[in-house]
This record gives structure tokens, C-alpha cells and sequence, in this order.
């Protein structure tokens, strides 16, 4: 029992992956829809859940960063412990709530996620410094003019997905190894989703 638990858990731990599709074949049921080239230049074979969504991001000036508004905030502790973003992404207003708290990320070694409600902000010529509120505690981060902030532009529109398009997947590993996308962030254009 404790061993089928634990595949159970496995089962649900949640993989990121970033690249480029390279094939998509949404017509046979039985093929992999989409094959991924990761940064490694490594190719990943991917199902799509029966409810995938997917979300076109896209890069935004700063001055969206406002109080109330809702964001996934990744960041890397500086020399003296204050965090420092790598990147912000500013949700819609109807995915508010989605993933909130504080926790590790895999963007570098010592990254971590803060999906939160901006707070106070305090801005300064080359930074903005925003406190980030969620359940029951609140991180404060500094937000650098050169960090990519994107917002969500459209969600849904599976057909903006085509071969080339820069996507960073939010994904599970089953028990028979195969690896299901439950959603997709994608690029506007050519850009590259930086998360």
C-alpha cells in the first residue's frame, strides 16, 4: 500500500519544461501531440490532458506592477538574503488565487516562486521593491527596471500553438512514464516565455 501511495505521489508531482515545439499532430489520438526541443536541445515527447489550457504571455512595461495585483514572482536570495526577481508574471484577474504561497522554483539551483497580491510598493530609479501578501505571511522582493515582467494576453486559442513556438509547459510524469500537459504558457510572437 505505502508503495502505491507513493506512486500516486509521483504521479503528481508537477514538471516544468521549457523549449520550442518542433511537431504537433492533434489528429491521431494515439501519437504524442507535441514534441518539444528542451534548451538542452534534448526532444521530449508530450500528451495533452483532456483539459489542457493554454496561455499567451507577452512582455509589459513595470508600471503594471500596482497594488492588488495578482503575481507569480520568480526570484534568487542576494549576498545579503534579500530576494531579487528574475522574473514576474502578472496573472489575469480571473486566475487571482492561482498557486499562492511561497516555494522553491527551478528557473536556477536556489530560485523560488512566490505567487502573491502585491502589496506596498516602493520604488526607487532602478528598482521597484514590492511586498508580495499571500496566506497567512508576505515576502518583500526587488524587482530590478532589467527584469522581464509579462502579463497573460489571451487564454485559450489552442490553435495560436504551431511548430517553432517558444513554451514553457506545466506538466505531469504518469505511472507508465508518459508525460501529460496540463497547460501551456506561450509566447506572443517570438517572444519567449521567461518563467
Amino acid at each position: 500500500k505505502r508503495l502505491a501511495a507513493n506512486a500516486q505521489v509521483l504521479a503528481q508531482t508537477p514538471m516544468h519544461i521549457r523549449g520550442d515545439i518542433l511537431r504537433m499532430d492533434f489528429i491521431s489520438v494515439t501519437a504524442r501531440p507535441l514534441l518539444v526541443r528542451l534548451r538542452d536541445g534534448a526532444q521530449l515527447s508530450i500528451q495533452l490532458a483532456y483539459n489542457y489550457e493554454t496561455v499567451e504571455v507577452g512582455p509589459v512595461e513595470h508600471e503594471r506592477l500596482v497594488p492588488g495585483t495578482y503575481v507569480g514572482v520568480a526570484a534568487e536570495p542576494a549576498a545579503d538574503g534579500t530576494l531579487r526577481a528574475i522574473e514576474v508574471l502578472v496573472y489575469s484577474n480571473d486566475m487571482k488565487g492561482s498557486g499562492e504561497g511561497h516555494r522553491p522554483w527551478d528557473l536556477t539551483p536556489r530560485s523560488t516562486m512566490t505567487n502573491a497580491t502585491v502589496g506596498m510598493i516602493d520604488a526607487s530609479a532602478d528598482a521597484r521593491t514590492l511586498t508580495l501578501r499571500y496566506a497567512g505571511d508576505e515576502q518583500t522582493v526587488v524587482v530590478p527596471n532589467d527584469v522581464p515582467v509579462v502579463a497573460m494576453l489571451r487564454i485559450g486559442g489552442h490553435t495560436f500553438l504551431a511548430p517553432g513556438t517558444h513554451v514553457f509547459i506545466t506538466a505531469t510524469r504518469q505511472r507508465d512514464g508518459a508525460i501529460t500537459a496540463g497547460r501551456i504558457y506561450y509566447g506572443a510572437g517570438a517572444y519567449t516565455p521567461p518563467m
